[in-house]
């Protein structure tokens, strides 16, 4: 019996380490969205520095293919270099202990007590931060590093380069409907869309959130009701919803601007 209740609070721990590393993830990837919308908030810096969107979006998406080939070849370099400060940390904390002057220091001893209590204490912030990084980095980045936030990239210089400012809403449909239906599904329980791992309650609020949203940017009754659908089907049914988001919203507006703008 105690044996089932540790199994059962095993797997709990577990899925709440889960749950908290997908939210915090989620977070991670609506503040790195934040900043790929940029260049649309601020187009008189990009005059100045005599950039185009293009050019912004390509220079990100070499960064980070770039920091995702490093990952996968340097998996444990932050472990490794959190060993080599702790193991300097501790030369110089015993060196200084070791002194044969500060000995006869009489408070001595509370000073050594504090370095070691300041040490333990710092020891547990980086083992947190440690478990938090990799509590956010699901098991396929693990093997073959952050491939989702590079495709996304990637999806968003293609969709730049061939669609143009449709670009804005692929990269909205990141901002809104991924981060949502991502930490829906994480956080609630439910049934799932078939044959997807999206939940139909994070699918709804993905869906409901972005179509509210492309309302009160202006966006057409029936141009924003298909494109919050263009983003339900990506973003459950592709293999790669960082891929398949921007390219299939920002080519679904472009069409619609430019071919059946007079109907819609």
């Amino acid at each position: 019996m105690g044996f089932s209740s540790n199994c059962c609070g095993a797997r709990v721990r577990v899925s709440t380490a889960k749950q908290e590393g997908e939210i915090l993830r989620k977070i991670v990837h609506t503040l790195l969205v934040l900043a790929l919308l940029l260049p649309y908030i601020f187009p008189e810096i990009m005059a100045i520095l005599g950039l185009s969107k293009v050019h912004v979006y390509m220079l990100v998406a070499t960064v980070f293919a770039a920091v995702n080939s490093f990952q996968i070849k340097k998996p444990l370099l932050a472990r490794r270099i959190l060993s080599e400060i702790r193991a300097l940390r501790q030369v110089l904390i015993n060196d200084i202990l070791d002194q044969k002057i500060v000995r006869k220091v009489p408070l001595m001893e509370r000073f050594t007590q504090l370095a070691k209590t300041t040490e333990e204490r710092v020891r547990t912030f980086e083992d947190k931060l440690i478990e938090y990084i990799e509590s956010m980095e699901r098991d396929y980045e693990k093997r073959s590093g952050y491939i989702g936030a590079t495709f996304g990239a990637v999806a968003i210089a293609f969709s730049q380069l061939f669609f143009g400012d449709a670009t804005f809403y692929g990269i909205l449909s990141l901002l809104v409907y991924d981060s949502l239906t991502a930490i829906a599904t994480t956080a609630l329980n439910g049934a799932a869309i078939p044959y997807s791992s999206t939940s139909i309650k994070g699918a709804l609020l993905g869906f409901t959130s972005f179509l509210i949203c492309l309302l009160a940017l202006g966006v057409g009754a029936y141009k924003a009701l298909i494109l919050a659908v263009v983003a339900l089907v990506s973003e459950a049914y592709f293999v790669e919803d960082n891929l398949a988001l921007p390219i299939s919203v920002s080519l679904t507006y472009w069409i619609l601007e430019n071919f059946l703008g007079g109907l819609l």
